[in-house]
């Protein structure tokens, strides 16, 4: 008897992409799937087409609640649960056909807690295969090299959303409510009960569709410095569970302030304050960036300017070249 699948699927007014992204799961190779879907008080057609793939596959459940969020619609559909494994699935994205069963095998085979695939970003929702069929490679992390891993590059990522997790490492952790970095908040908490290690390929098979209307393309909201408070909680959580890290946390810290200036900027907001927060953090945790060979020499010098010189990233920014710079710059 193979193992359960449980895939959580939150839904907020995705009427347009909903049926793609069902249709992907039902269409999968590995068939021993309960699929959840959370209509988290949609107020378009979303709850009659999940209602209605509820009676056309026994394998689908349909929660109807109020709208709470995206954390709250991952919650009660963790709580209802009944899968060895779990996987979240935006109600705008798709997956590919042997999305589930390549990560069930390879977390088998190697007894690993955690599978993850790399993500690719759409602009059109037609749905289709990835083209990069057999041609992956799995690489184990151990548990500390993981968290490395997620705080200096895109290896593994923050989202819930391309990962397959035994659900066990769930059982005392839940998504935050209210903050909109909840997959920050939470994907190392995660790792860090993932005794066994993480498996990771670079081939994207779980795709994620940007609406012109998506959260990360509007106006600034100044909700996004949650991202630093979930930084803090992160420094005082590895600073008991894994001191070593905290220099690669402040490093990345350090990195988010930046990215999060450049969006002021890009935003043209003039909120001193918010230009402020940013400069703090760049100022307390700057050394750890300036004294790390292991970073790109363009990143330290960078750093180290905006040091010496707050409004340096501001006049930077005003040549185009050197704003496509800081758009494609990386930790590493």
């Amino acid at each position: 008897m193979t193992n359960r699948v449980s895939i959580v699927v939150p839904v907020y007014n995705v009427e347009s992409y909903i049926e793609n992204c069902i249709q992907s799961i039902r269409q999968q190779s590995y068939k021993n799937l309960e699929i959840i879907l959370v209509n988290d008080g949609s107020s378009d057609r979303s709850q009659l087409i999940c209602e209605r793939y509820c009676k056309l596959d026994n394998r689908v459940t349909v929660i109807n609640k109020q709208n709470g969020g995206l954390s709250s619609a991952r919650n009660a559909g963790l709580d209802i649960a009944t899968g060895d494994y779990i996987a979240f699935i935006d109600g705008d994205d798709w997956i590919d056909h042997d999305y589930i069963g390549s990560m069930v095998d390879v977390l088998e085979n190697t007894k690993s807690d955690i599978s993850v695939f790399h993500m690719k970003k759409e602009v059109c929702s037609n749905m289709y295969d990835s083209t990069e069929k057999d041609s992956y490679e799995w690489r184990h992390f151990k548990r500390t090299k993981a968290l490395q891993e997620l705080f200096t590059n895109n290896n593994i990522g923050y989202s819930a959303c391309n990962k397959l997790y035994r659900i066990s490492l769930f059982n005392n952790i839940r998504y935050p409510y209210g903050k909109l970095m909840e997959d920050k908040a939470t994907t190392y908490k995660v790792i860090d009960q993932a005794r066994n290690g993480i498996v990771v390929s670079s081939c994207p098979k779980y795709h994620y569709f940007m609406r012109s209307t998506s959260i990360m393309k509007s106006n600034f909201n100044a909700k996004k410095f949650d991202s630093f408070e979930i930084h803090d909680q992160i420094l005082h959580y590895m600073s008991y569970c894994h001191p070593e890290l905290i220099p690669l946390v402040r490093e990345r810290y350090v990195y988010e302030a930046i990215r999060m200036q450049m969006a002021l900027i890009e935003s043209n907001n003039r909120d001193k304050g918010n230009y402020r927060k940013c400069q703090k953090i760049i100022r307390l945790y700057g050394n750890s960036v300036k004294h790390d060979s292991n970073l790109s020499l363009r990143y330290r010098g960078l750093v180290m300017l905006i040091m010496l010189m707050p409004g340096g990233l501001y006049i930077l920014s005003k040549f185009r070249m050197v704003r496509l710079m800081f758009r494609r710059l990386e930790l590493s």
